[in-house]
């Protein structure tokens, strides 16, 4: 086991997590493990034999899939939710040439109503056939439409009063209802009526509620294409041009320092990490967070909680700087807030004396003048320099 992994088994009744593990005896081994869902950490002590019965996970990805396999997945995915960024999607992959007064009904009228049961009648040679195929094309790329009765023309008695139509066999219902299109008879006898009809009304039910809630989410869709259509760059009045440059003194070495180096942050933060690690805490990485601080440091034992800031230096001296907000937090916590320093990045990392309350050290604050500020009234006089006050932008009594 190694602190990361997940843990699975008739032991545990959620996945767990590890935090850390240190041998306590001969063939027996003590985890901190944290529920990946409840997020409780417990201390479990494990033997050799019950290990093996777990199913052990590692969360570092190993990148050594099927490329193609990736590729024809990302493809299929891409093709199941193509509907919902074109919504003649349907049409696009069909081979027909359907009419105007077609392509309204199925797309203006039958896909916009909210129950599923339709009923398209019109003369004889509209095309009703092709609309009906398109609305169940349509119906089945957006995962509403799963069984799909035909009547199969020339069966007696197809068109007789009381009769209900079913399926000449069952499927069971796939989770994303992806079934065969399938022929009809007519049930002969009053049992095989009734499962029909009760077939037939669970199905719609479904239906039903998947399609009115994808009906609210095209409507909904709709909407945000119609507010990104009226963003245009019409009657855009030009008040001034900025151009932007390259720091004047990017080379100067007050500058250069600003710049971060994420290889030498990466081998800081390891080693920072691997030493808080080794004296059976549990640490979290929140270096993105912008809290003050890189990681935190909690000793389940006795619940000290440690927040430290991670400075890493290449070589094996140099400075190191603290933002404002750095700064801040460590002022206000002065009762857990450390500062790690890693020197020799770029060759052999070694983790310095930590350094508790960082905020007693006097440190140097650099200020720097950014420009330089005139105020110029040209509005509603002709233009004249006004004296500046003892405020540092005036307070407009000029």
């Amino acid at each position: 086991m190694r602190p990361g992994q997940i843990l699975q088994g008739s032991l545990f009744n959620e996945p767990m997590r590890v935090e850390t593990v240190r041998p306590a005896g001969a063939g027996t081994w003590v985890a901190g493990l944290v529920g990946t869902k409840s997020e409780r950490f417990r201390s479990v002590t494990l033997t050799f034999e019950q290990i093996q019965s777990l199913k052990i996970t590692s969360t570092i990805a190993s990148y050594d899939g099927d490329g193609r396999l990736l590729r024809l997945g990302l493809q299929a995915y891409a093709l199941g939710i193509a509907w919902k960024f074109d919504p003649y999607f349907g049409l696009s992959i069909s081979r027909v040439d359907p009419l105007p007064h077609q392509l309204s009904a199925v797309y203006d009228y039958l896909l916009k109503l909210p129950r599923v049961r339709f009923l398209l009648a019109d003369d004889a040679g509209a095309g009703k056939t092709i609309m009906a195929g398109l609305l169940i094309r349509e119906l089945k790329l957006r995962g509403l439409a799963g069984l799909t009765v035909k009547p199969v023309p020339g069966v007696p008695h197809c068109f007789e009063p009381g009769r209900t139509p079913t399926a000449l066999r069952h499927h069971e219902r796939e989770p994303n209802w992806k079934l065969p299109q399938l022929a009809a008879r007519y049930p002969r006898s009053s049992t095989d009526r009734e499962t029909a009809e009760r077939h037939n009304l669970e199905w719609v039910a479904q239906a039903e509620a998947r399609h009115s809630e994808l009906s609210v989410r095209r409507e909904r869709r709709r909407r945000e294409l119609e507010r990104q259509q009226t963003v245009s760059l019409q009657s855009v009045e030009r008040l001034t041009s900025v151009v932007v440059t390259p720091h004047p003194e990017r080379e100067a070495p007050d500058v250069r320092r600003l710049r971060p180096n994420y290889e030498t942050e990466a081998a800081a933060m390891r080693v920072a990490m691997e030493f808080e690690r080794a004296q059976g805490r549990v640490v979290t990485d929140v270096h993105d967070k912008n809290l003050g601080y890189d990681i935190t440091s909690l000793d389940v034992n006795s619940g000290e909680l440690r927040l430290i800031e991670i400075k890493g230096l290449g070589a094996a001296t140099g400075r190191i700087l603290l933002t404002p907000n750095e700064r801040r937090v460590a002022e206000d916590r002065r009762d857990c807030y450390l500062l790690y320093v890693v020197t020799n990045c770029d060759k052999q990392p070694q983790l310095q004396e930590p350094i508790k309350d960082p905020a007693r050290i006097p440190w140097h604050e650099v200020i720097k003048v950014q420009h330089y500020w005139l105020e110029v009234n040209a509005m509603t006089q002709p233009m004249k320099v006004s004296e500046p006050d003892s405020s540092p932008y005036g307070d407009g009594n000029s």
